[in-house]
């Protein structure tokens, strides 16, 4: 969907371009799969957008005040404080385009390049999210290193030469700052991703991998209530109630109508029949329901929380969670702290 952002620029370009006929085919074609997953989405009781978009992405703020800041911005420019190897990226850009309007070089390829990385960039700032381990801008980066590159490439400098003049040395040194100021943040970038990427993968592993593997041993074709479903989803078959509202349209609902909270949440569960809850202590802390234990992860760098813990929501269904956990308890990564009232004998 993040692809819209990029198919929306292209048209307005190929618009002021006068193709039109091309820009409404691209933006036709751009449109069908959204409209056909909206359509059969809707007839299924969903709504018309992918639930991970309506509750990841804010609401729009129809207000006079929130259409004032949308037009100024304000979120984009907040995001791209935040995130200074995409910032730093959007002015190299900018600059490149300004250059290349300059030497009138307007229609090029490579101008046109540049002016949809930048529209492109500016519109996701403003409308979609940025981090969470870098997954949500990833394609910008990409893009941006691309399209700065050809850029630099078609300026067609003079043949480089080891012996400057003292009239060059200023350009040569503005050159060298900018290369300095892009590749530190985007350097930066690099070095923690690469560093943090095992960690996160031991996280993915130790943490929602077993959570996967102990709802398919014990729980499979039953209903469970989960407030991280990615791998749990994947691994085992179960009936599932999305606390998050991701795989799940009443929470998803309430959410949007800001009537969810914890009551509502041990409700729906009751009602989806599970009795037994996977869930982040520090989002779902319920005292109609027993824990009775705890995983917990060390150097957590990539799940929301480094414990989660195993609730039933009623008495009967104690005793069975109890026991599932001590037979699991052999089959976790020694690397994970067990805690609570199972591994007490």
């Amino acid at each position: 969907y993040e692809g819209a952002f990029v198919v929306f620029v292209v048209c307005i370009l190929l618009i002021l371009k006068k193709r039109g006929l091309l820009a409404g085919a691209i933006g036709t074609a751009a449109l069908l799969p959204v409209v056909a997953y909206g359509g059969w989405s809707l007839s299924q009781g969903w709504y018309f957008l992918p639930n991970g978009m309506i509750m990841k992405t804010p609401s729009l703020n129809l207000t006079v005040g929130g259409i004032v800041k949308t037009l100024l911005g304000t979120r984009a420019w907040g995001n791209a404080w935040d995130n200074p190897h995409v910032l730093c990226l959007l002015i190299t850009a900018l600059l490149l385009l300004v250059l290349h309007l300059r030497r009138r070089i307007v229609w090029s390829a490579t101008a046109c390049a540049l002016a949809t990385f930048v529209g492109t960039t500016s519109l996701h700032l403003q409308y979609a999210e940025t981090g969470w381990f870098y997954r949500y801008e990833a394609y910008l980066v990409f893009l941006g290193v691309a399209v700065i590159a050809a850029a630099v490439g078609d300026l067609h400098l003079e043949k480089p030469s080891w012996r400057v003049s003292r009239e060059a040395l200023p350009r040569y040194g503005a050159a060298a700052l900018l290369f300095v100021l892009v590749a530190r943040p985007l350097g930066l970038r690099a070095f923690r991703s690469l560093r943090d990427t095992p960690l996160a993968t031991k996280n993915i592993y130790e943490q929602q991998y077993q959570m996967g593997l102990f709802l398919r041993t014990y729980y499979q074709d039953k209903s469970v209530a989960v407030n991280d479903i990615g791998a749990a989803t994947f691994l085992a078959d179960v009936r599932l109630l999305d606390f998050v509202g991701l795989g799940s349209i009443e929470p998803a609902r309430l959410k949007r109508q800001n009537r969810y909270h914890l009551e509502q949440a041990d409700s729906l569960a009751r009602q989806a029949g599970a009795a037994v809850a996977i869930v982040y202590p520090r989002l779902y802390s319920i005292r109609k329901w027993h824990e009775v234990g705890q995983w917990r992860i060390s150097d957590n760098v990539a799940c929301y929380d480094d414990l989660v813990s195993f609730c039933a929501l009623d008495s009967s269904a104690i005793s069975g969670l109890i026991e599932n956990l001590r037979a699991f308890a052999g089959e976790l990564p020694s690397d994970v702290k067990q805690l609570g009232e199972y591994t007490e004998r």
